[in-house]
């Protein structure tokens, strides 16, 4: 039987051996503004709410995910994808993506993913363009007329982002009360801060009924 080329696992201890692998990979792939130190990770993996999957191509870590299911709502949060620099464009990231949501750790629960806004002129927004559509096309829609403010995890400001959403079946709309409460769990359980924060109040302040998802 031959052996298949792509195989993903979960990973539970940083003395996983495959654990450095992730490390890099994360280090490399996602700016400072948006990594969490290797103790917070740390801490993480040690979660039971935390999942953290590997994918390996003949032995070798070419990729990672890292998400959180939230407690107390039926969301969870995909907070780190990324494939080995010499490795992408060949599909690993869809595969990973595809395999992740198909989880019975995931099941019938909303993911969300914080991505790069494409609507600020910056120069890097070609490329935020195309990250926004390689998540479109596995079937990812944008909560629409929302701007999210993701809190600081290093010293440099995160960009701006918008909240994408993936689930099967995807309704066309998220009632703002309902959006609100994953938003606050998500502040509160992935990066411990207030669900009464001022920032929640402001990005909600102008919001009723319910938000678009396309």
């Amino acid at each position: 039987m031959q052996e298949e080329k792509w195989q993903t696992r979960k990973i539970i201890s940083p003395s996983d051996p495959a654990f450095q692998a992730l490390l890099d990979i994360y280090t490399e792939a996602h700016p400072a503004s948006e990594r969490k130190s290797t103790e917070a990770l740390h801490r993480m993996i040690a979660r039971p709410s935390y999942l953290f999957l590997v994918t390996s191509e003949r032995g070798s870590v070419v990729g990672l995910t890292i998400s959180a299911c939230l407690a107390g709502c039926d969301a969870c949060l995909l907070e780190y994808m990324a494939v080995k620099a010499e490795c992408r464009g060949r599909g690993i990231g869809a595969r990973m993506f595809s395999e992740l949501a198909a989880r019975p750790e995931l099941s019938g629960r909303f993911l969300m993913l914080e991505v790069d806004s494409d609507k600020p002129p910056e120069p890097d927004v070609q490329e935020r363009t195309r990250r926004k559509n390689f998540y479109r096309r596995l079937g990812c829609k944008e909560v629409r007329g929302f701007a999210y403010k993701m809190p600081a995890v290093s010293a440099p400001a995160p960009p701006p982002m918008e909240i994408m959403l993936y689930r099967k079946p995807l309704p066309e709309s998220i009632e703002v009360a309902v959006f609100r409460s994953w938003i606050e769990c998500c502040y509160e359980q992935i990066y411990g801060v207030s669900g009464s924060s001022a920032d929640i109040d402001l990005m909600f302040h102008k919001l009723d009924g319910s938000l678009q998802v396309a």
